[in-house]
């Protein structure tokens, strides 16, 4: 199904029926890649932290004035706080919800 999140067209799977109205767009986080140029969906925003936890960075990316959060690998390239970034993942890893 393919959905409108502010300025950004993504596809993403539901587990029922697709919502009617708004709806709750969610990710898994470890299924978000930083600047994968092959993903099958892409939308772009600002890197606003980056918080290192050992093996795996924290990062926060804030995309149509949503925060965005996703882990990373830690000996993966990391963005630097005010970076602009394209985050990729496939409609697998995106799941539409009823917003009620």
């Amino acid at each position: 199904m393919r959905v409108r999140r502010g300025s950004h067209d993504v596809t993403a799977t539901w587990p029922q029926r697709p919502p009617e109205g708004s709806g709750l767009l969610c990710l898994r986080p470890a299924h978000v890649r930083v600047d994968d140029p092959c993903a099958e969906n892409r939308v772009t925003g600002v890197v606003q932290g980056v918080s290192w936890r050992g093996p795996i960075l924290h990062v926060e990316v804030a995309v149509d004035a949503q925060s965005v959060k996703l882990d990373i690998q830690a000996h993966a390239p990391c963005p630097s706080v005010g970076e602009k970034v394209a985050l990729g993942f496939s409609s697998d890893a995106a799941v539409l919800l009823d917003h009620e």
